[in-house]
């Protein structure tokens, strides 16, 4: 059963509601709809931090920080460069932002706390291909064959060969614990 978000009585006219007066309940309610893990909970808290910083921002140029300065398609484009100037981030990272903002958006009108402008959801960041670098054999023995006395530093290296190997994601591979690997005899 979806809960829909609590509209709060009586309800502020839309030029006043606060745009992140409903995040952690939106978020808390994704948390309990899908498959959360510790990335999604980094993306969520990430866009959070953005928009925070989109706030004071328009503190400083003395505009609202509402739905309804949100339900035009030159906010979303404003704040998409804001991504890429203020917070310098790449195009794919701006891109996962706008699709967790566009979650967060259609949230609210699910709710019926708030109808946008359909135009908003329009507004895209192109992505572009990462390029995938691998270790030649050659590489990955000189790694291998590095020999510290920091305890540390041998246990990183063991880590990432163990990887290189396994090709886990980062997120996957913070996840494992001793159990789950077997010595061969």
């Amino acid at each position: 059963s979806k809960e829909k978000p609590v509209n709060p009585t009586p309800a502020p006219e839309p030029d006043k509601i606060n745009f992140l007066t409903y995040y952690d309940q939106f978020v808390r309610e994704r948390e309990r709809e899908i498959n959360f893990t510790y990335g999604t909970g980094k993306m969520y808290s990430n866009l959070k931090t953005a928009l925070l910083e989109y706030e004071k921002h328009l503190k400083t140029l003395r505009k609202p920080f509402t739905f309804d300065y949100f339900n035009d398609k030159s906010t979303i484009i404003e704040f998409k460069g804001f991504l890429a100037t203020e917070r310098k981030l790449c195009d794919n990272t701006i891109a996962k932002r706008l699709i967790t903002l566009r979650t967060y958006l259609r949230w609210i009108e699910e709710g019926n706390i708030f109808q946008f402008n359909s135009t908003i959801y329009r507004v895209r960041q192109n992505k572009y291909q990462k390029e995938i670098i691998a270790l030649s054999r050659k590489e990955l023995e000189q790694i291998i064959n590095i020999k510290t006395t920091n305890e540390a530093w041998q246990r990183v290296i063991d880590v990432f060969v163990c990887n290189c190997f396994l090709g886990l994601r980062v997120s996957d591979l913070m996840t494992l614990d001793r159990g789950e690997f077997k010595k061969d005899n």
